[in-house]
């Protein structure tokens, strides 16, 4: 099986995450980006359908920065294929998770522990303020 993860989302987003993904994971044929995108669904379109053709008999894996923005509706028409599931809401836990475990998936994988990880992985965080002495601590 050759399973293929494909990022894509607004400008070089999609990159950029793929770049900080394999600084992690290593170097991998199988996580890709589209090129940033900038307007032009035709474009995207047709290397999102590149990719899935090269996938063989895999899943393709497309996750998308954001749920109705133009990256995610243009992807949306080829996930009617089954060996194509479509995810949004991109974050480096969750295609990390992906990554690691995309040889397991397939195109019926229940993907609810991924997202609960991605989740997850999604917060603020604060430090606690320092005290600061009172008088009485100087003496």
């Amino acid at each position: 099986m050759s399973n293929r993860l494909l990022l894509t989302g607004h400008g070089a987003l999609a990159q950029g995450m793929r770049d900080a993904a394999l600084l992690i994971l290593g170097e991998r044929d199988d996580v890709l980006a589209t090129a940033p995108y900038t307007g032009d669904l035709d474009a995207l379109t047709a290397e999102v359908d590149e990719v899935r053709r090269a996938a063989d008999d895999g899943t393709v894996f497309i996750v998308t920065d954001l749920e109705g923005g133009s990256p995610h509706n243009a992807v949306l028409g080829i996930s009617r294929d089954p060996r194509v599931r479509v995810l949004s809401g991109m974050n480096l836990p969750l295609v990390l998770a992906l990554a690691m475990q995309l040889e397991e998936l397939d195109g019926t994988t229940a993907l609810d522990e991924l997202l609960t990880e991605a989740r997850d992985g999604v917060g603020e965080h604060r430090l606690a303020a320092a005290e600061t002495p009172t008088d009485e601590e100087d003496f």
